[in-house]
């Protein structure tokens, strides 16, 4: 018989959907699969440092059960100043949105991803994904983050922020980011101009926010994806989608739009860029940024480079 794979999991226990029982219950799954370590996190930037331990120490295998932060966190933990790495990446959902595991093709519900994600492993079935590093600078300091499927600038950083801080309960998590974006927009309208310079082969452009997507959907509202760029599903590099107006029709028609034909990349108003290996932002003034979910901080200057196949996965081949 063949030596089982080693792997760390590692799991978050205040996830939005993580109990002791649940992850007890993927441990005594996994255990005849893997020859596994469970490990789970005490704070934030945890998650980082038991990827990296587990990469020194030889695994072949990281797993999450968490939500998309811990994700994050563990993928910059892979990765480190390599930009690649050959250990593989498995994404149990456990948080209130779960994008790279639902991207992935993972079922939504532990007990089905989890049997998915043993089969995964049992036919040795990875997928290379493209990342990209975000780098920024501003009045909270230096950036440098990997992030594995999306990042923003001012109103969806702003409404991560918000939700963060408002501690509501997990099971008003999509009624949370609703509330809280709402409220993002309004505060934004008020001020004074576009904050955002995109750069462009045309030259600069002016924005009002900006989001770089390397999957579609973007992010999820419940069970619906919301597809910010769908052509991004079939580029090997980074789709870039602004807005240059705050007006309110015209916003809710564009939200309307990516839950719908995502025809809000035809209006002229909307600057989407396609199959971008790199991005260059200046703000006027600090403004919020997130990756993957995960507030950053206000920064005034960000660089976004790709990282071509930079992340291996238990996943099936991409459609």
């Amino acid at each position: 018989m063949l030596p089982r794979m080693r792997a760390v999991l590692i799991v978050n226990p205040t996830a939005h959907n993580v109990t002791e029982a649940s992850f007890r219950v993927v441990e005594m799954a996994l255990e005849a699969t893997f020859d596994m370590e469970l490990v789970t996190t005490e704070a934030r930037g945890h998650a980082a440092e038991i990827a990296q331990e587990a990469v020194a120490s030889g695994a072949k295998s990281v797993l999450v059960y968490g939500g998309d932060g811990t994700v994050n966190e563990t993928v910059n933990g892979l990765m480190g100043q390599n930009g690649s790495t050959d250990v593989v990446l498995g994404v149990l959902p456990g948080g209130g949105t779960n994008v790279l595991a639902r991207n992935l093709g993972f079922p939504n519900e532990l007990v089905a991803a989890t049997a998915h994600l043993i089969d995964l492993v049992r036919g040795g079935r990875t997928r290379r994904l493209p990342c990209a590093r975000l780098r920024a600078s501003g009045p909270d300091g230096e950036v440098d983050r990997v992030f594995s499927f999306a990042a923003g600038l001012v109103l969806d950083a702003e409404i991560v922020r918000r939700v963060d801080l408002s501690g509501l309960r997990p099971k008003l998590h999509d009624w949370a980011y609703i509330l809280q974006g709402f409220r993002a927009f309004f505060s934004i309208r008020r001020g004074d101009g576009p904050p955002l310079r995109i750069s462009t082969p045309e030259g600069g452009q002016e924005a009002w926010w900006a989001l770089m997507t390397l999957t579609d959907p973007f992010t999820y509202l419940g069970k619906r994806g919301i597809r910010v760029a769908p052509p991004v599903r079939d580029a090997a590099g980074l789709d870039v989608v602004a807005g240059r107006s705050m007006k309110v029709a015209r916003t809710l028609r564009w939200i309307a739009q990516t839950l719908t034909s995502g025809r809000h990349l035809r209006h002229r108003d909307i600057l989407h860029l396609h199959d971008q290996r790199a991005c260059r932002v200046e703000a006027v003034r600090p403004v919020p940024a997130q990756a993957d979910g995960e507030h950053l901080g206000s920064v005034t200057r960000v660089s976004v480079d790709v990282l071509p196949g930079a992340l291996s996965v238990w996943a099936d081949p991409a459609p």
